[in-house]
């Protein structure tokens, strides 16, 4: 075979094989897990989900330092908290939260009266974060998901009943059976 012959041959099967290796290339930059903003590429080990239904992610800057926060995760006072979901196909988001003392909150909407409508979608971040205080102990959030608005009284007070159970039952609930169409549910520490 002639220089000429190979190099023909050469440049034949590259220009068969480089759409095949770029298409690989694209498929794998498609599948890598991103957040937009200052959460990208914490959530892979953050997401709790319930099988085939909204993964629910939280996401905390502790300083600069952005990480994914995992069940049982240890936060300190003053670290801020983010919340993600994936796969989401309920347009009303409630997410309430009992401490270690008992204290029941609204964070999303921030102390509101019902759920927030959100954009339904593969990926979607809540705007705004919270502050979080030097209560110790376990605090548990509930995200509560539904097609319609829910009313947050029926939550907070369902939380803060749990809450008077003690710091076990805190870290033993998983829902707050309120009426949401779906409900997923995440356990940390303040140190």
């Amino acid at each position: 075979v002639c220089s000429s012959d190979l190099r023909r041959r050469l440049l034949w099967l590259g220009a068969l094989f480089m759409p095949v290796a770029a298409s690989l290339l694209v498929m794998l930059w498609l599948r890598r897990p991103s957040v937009p903003g200052p959460t990208t590429d914490v959530v892979a080990e953050a997401e709790l989900a319930i099988k085939g239904g909204v993964r629910f992610i939280v996401v905390a800057r502790r300083r600069e330092h952005v990480f994914p926060v995992r069940p049982s995760e240890r936060l300190r006072p003053g670290d801020q908290i983010r919340f993600v979901f994936e796969a989401l196909r309920y347009p009303y988001v409630l997410i309430a939260s009992v401490d270690g003392a008992g204290h029941a909150s609204i964070y999303a909407p921030y102390d509101g009266a019902r759920s927030a409508e959100v954009a339904v979608g593969d990926r979607v971040e809540l705007p705004g974060s919270i502050v979080i205080d030097g209560t110790p102990g376990p605090e548990r959030l509930f995200a509560l998901f539904s097609r319609r608005p829910l009313e947050s009284a029926p939550a907070r007070a369902a939380a803060a009943a749990l809450g008077r159970q003690g710091a076990g039952a805190i870290r033993r609930a998983t829902k707050l059976d309120v009426g949401a169409d779906e409900e997923v549910s995440m356990l940390f520490e303040k140190a």
